[in-house]
């Protein structure tokens, strides 16, 4: 018979029961994975043919057991890198498990097969940029799985060839440049202004950044390129304060005492100016005259003349410089009316009004009449520091449309007339925060500015900066003004022309709540004219590590030396007790900060402890702060796995069962369940009793108080005041619950009896009963019965 066989043939011969077919699948003569064949039998010669065909599969056409799967990749990890960086082993980019005697190997040549590309454990270790295959090989059948494909990207980092700031004598525009190059490279990196030397804000984009300031100001600028920046470089805006020597007036001065004032204050020359130092710059022939302290000139005897004096400022900054002006002294006997206007020289001297001109003002009124009659008390029109004589009602110095004798500040254009044309206020609110973002209870700091854009003095000036809801008021600072925080109002009361102020607000981010602040201008002094720029927020955004889990325990000690017990101690009104608070971050790999706990101790009326002190524990420092009078105690970060151990001793001083609880306030985490912690205290009161009973209760805990178990021997005579002894000796056995002996003694005279030791080790706290007997005073026998507290 034969046998026909699909994709294959093959004989079997009489007798034979069965034969190898040669089989041919899909005629490519490779028997491949997961591919199916069928055999069929037929017969020429008629016979019966009980089964005939068959079907097989074929499962490992290989045998290969590196399996049909690349190794995984770990999308955590970043694939381009920077010069400085270290590149990680090439491990730490595959999330591998190779199959059954497979290994996970890695080669440089995509021949998966060709072992000269494969690498060793250092080169596998301390990889450079380049392609890599990572694969699982079996070596038994010489083949592979499919790669997964790792390309490291080495990125030059970018330097930083120069950076420049810029200076200016007041302000105005300044210039501050940097240049930086990329090694290697045609391409120039991007040049980045921040704010400060880490973190902080983008300012500007380019190598020539051009800004108007009013104060020194200092930027940190990088280079950056290909996700690489160079690090930052400290540059410098110097904005000197300009410096003057005020608006100088002449003036004059009696050379006859007699006749009016020899004294002359060269500073009363001088309005507005800056610090300096006078000088003579030219006298009358003959003249001997001296600068005194005070910057005092005395003309007495002098010979008459112009007296000439020069004043410079000594305060100047580069690049601003010093400046100077000149004033004149007219000096005679001042008995004369030199000008004619009716008035002598020396009573002008003292007026200030000038003996050489007979309308000072320049108004077309003599100061004779301008000054009137009586010239002790000259005019004043306007009641201002200025007489009339010397206040013109013909000139509008400040141009506020009202002349200088009517108007009583005639330097402000906003006094009297708030709208005249040049009475014109711009206030700027700007406001910024140190953390934009930031994890809860986290303490950050909010700063506003409030800047004077104008060319005036701004009096009356309120800004609202009432927090929202999402932050708690923790301290603040303000350069000028003060800071109201329930109402939200800082309130300054006068803001030099092109003046500036700032106020810091710490806060706490709150677990809950809005987490943007708004600062605003309400209200000035002429109004502010410029509404853009009167208001200013800021955004927090608030980061939770993710899985990020906190953990408190609670235990509580009589002290010294008593055990640790999370559930309940108790000590008698006196003891000193020590609670033992423990914060652990039991977070996987998330590292929490801005962590605040409360254990609060105090006052003794509310919660039943006395606060006496507090320590950390040293294996865990530093440790945060605990303030014991809020109860909180800030840590300002806990790595995973990390615990920090806090210490809070406390007296005890009145009976009754009191709870101490720890709890975390915040950050919210992943597990409320473990954010609190109790124990309680039991307090129980001191009993001592009549001459034969026992002081029942007793706590050896080594504070040195009753910490022995006593009998009182005596009673106090009620005549006398003094103790009398009535037991001489006695005899006591002391049993615990189940009826053993843990103590007994006879013939004893010490009022002490116990120290809470069986067998040389500590008696269990408890309660235990006794059988005492003794003698009394009259000769009596006398057994007592009763029970003991031992407290531990």
């Amino acid at each position: 018979d034969y046998i026909t066989v699909t994709n294959g043939s093959g004989t079997i011969a009489a007798g034979q029961t069965s034969t190898t077919v040669p089989v041919t699948v899909n005629g490519d003569g490779v028997l491949e994975a997961n591919e199916t064949f069928t055999v069929t039998l037929s017969s020429p010669s008629g016979a019966t043919i009980a089964d005939g065909s068959a079907t097989g599969t074929i499962q490992n056409d290989d045998q290969c057991d590196a399996g049909d799967e690349a190794p995984g990749p770990d999308l955590t990890q970043p694939t381009d890198y920077c010069t400085e960086d270290t590149i990680p082993g090439l491990l730490d980019f595959v999330i591998s498990t190779p199959p059954v005697n497979t290994e996970l190997t890695f080669t440089t040549n995509p021949d998966l097969l060709d072992d000269t590309g494969y690498l060793n454990d250092a080169q596998i270790a301390v990889p450079t940029a380049g392609t890599y295959y990572a694969f699982y090989y079996d070596a038994t059948n010489n083949c592979a799985s499919p790669p997964l494909t790792i390309t490291l990207v080495r990125n030059e980092t970018p330097v930083l060839l120069s950076s420049q700031g810029d200076e200016l004598c007041g302000p105005g525009e300044l210039t501050l440049t940097a240049a930086g190059e990329i090694p290697n490279s045609i391409t120039a990196p991007d040049i980045n202004w921040y704010d400060a030397p880490t973190g902080g804000s983008l300012v500007f984009t380019g190598e020539n950044f051009v800004i108007n300031l009013s104060a020194t100001t200092t930027y940190w600028v990088e280079a950056f390129a290909n996700g690489c920046s160079s690090p930052r470089q400290e540059v410098i805006a110097t904005v000197s304060p300009v410096v003057t020597a005020g608006t100088p007036s002449d003036g004059s001065a009696c050379s006859v005492a007699a006749n009016g004032p020899t004294l002359r204050d060269l500073d009363d020359r001088l309005l507005g100016e800056d610090a300096g130092t006078w000088a003579i710059e030219s006298v009358p022939e003959g003249a001997v005259v001296n600068i005194q302290p005070g910057n005092l000139v005395d003309f007495e005897g002098q010979p008459d003349g112009t007296y000439s004096f020069r004043f410079t400022t000594t305060g100047a900054q580069l690049p601003c410089i010093d400046d100077s002006v000149v004033i004149n002294i007219t000096v005679n006997d001042c008995d004369v009316d030199t000008d004619g206007d009716g008035l002598l020289d020396g009573i002008e001297a003292t007026l200030s009004t000038n003996p050489n001109l007979p309308d000072t003002d320049g108004d077309g009124i003599e100061d004779g009449v301008e000054v009137g009659p009586d010239t002790d008390n000259p005019l004043n029109e306007d009641g201002d520091e200025f007489i009339d004589a010397l206040d013109s009602n013909t000139l509008d110095t400040d141009l506020d449309g009202v002349n200088d004798q009517q108007d009583p500040a005639n330097d402000n254009p906003c006094i009297p007339n708030a709208d005249s044309a040049l009475c014109t206020v711009d206030l700027e609110v700007v406001k910024t925060v140190d953390s934009p973002q930031a994890s809860v209870g986290q303490q950050i700091t909010f700063t506003v500015a409030l800047n004077n854009l104008s060319d005036i003095d701004v009096t009356g000036i309120e800004v609202g900066d009432l927090l929202q809801s999402g932050f708690a008021y923790v301290s603040h600072t303000a350069s000028a003004g003060t800071y109201d925080p329930l109402s939200g109002a800082w309130t300054v009361a006068s803001l030099a022309a092109l003046g500036s102020a700032t106020l810091d607000i710490t806060v706490s981010v709150q677990a809950d709540g809005e987490y943007a602040n708004t600062a605003e201008l309400l209200d000035s002094l002429p109004l502010d004219g410029n509404p853009d720029n009167d208001q200013s927020t800021v955004t927090v955004e608030i980061v939770l590590p993710t899985g990020a889990d906190l953990a408190i325990t609670k235990f509580a000690q009589i002290t010294p030396g008593g055990s640790l017990s999370d559930v309940s101690i108790a000590p008698l009104v006196g003891d000193r007790i020590r609670f033992v608070v423990t914060v652990t971050n039991i977070s996987a790999d998330a590292t929490v900060t801005g962590i605040q706990v409360q254990d609060l101790i105090g006052p003794e009326a509310d919660t039943g402890f006395e606060y006496a002190s507090h320590f950390y524990n040293p294996a865990t420092l530093p440790a945060g702060a605990y303030n014991p009078e809020t109860g909180i105690w800030n840590i300002a970060s806990l790595a995973p796995g990390q615990s920090f151990e806090l210490s809070i001793a406390a007296y005890v001083r009145r009976e009754g069962d009191f709870t101490n609880t720890a709890r975390i306030l915040s950050p919210a985490d992943a597990d409320p369940s473990n954010n609190t912690a109790s124990v309680v205290v039991e307090v129980n009161a001191r009993t001592p009793a009549d001459p034969g009973f026992i002081f029942n209760q007793f706590s050896p805990n080594g504070d040195g108080i009753n910490d022995l178990l006593k009998i009182r021997l005596g009673r106090i005579n009620s005549e006398t005041g003094l103790e009398e002894v009535v037991i001489g000796s006695y005899s006591i056995q002391i049993f615990n619950r189940d009826g053993q002996s843990v103590f007994e003694g006879s013939n004893l005279n010490s009022e002490v009896i116990w120290d809470g030791f069986h067998k040389g080790s500590e008696a269990p706290a408890g309660t235990y009963f006794y059988v005492l007997q003794y003698t009394d005073e009259g000769g009596a026998d006398t057994s007592v019965k009763g029970w003991i507290q031992l407290i531990r």
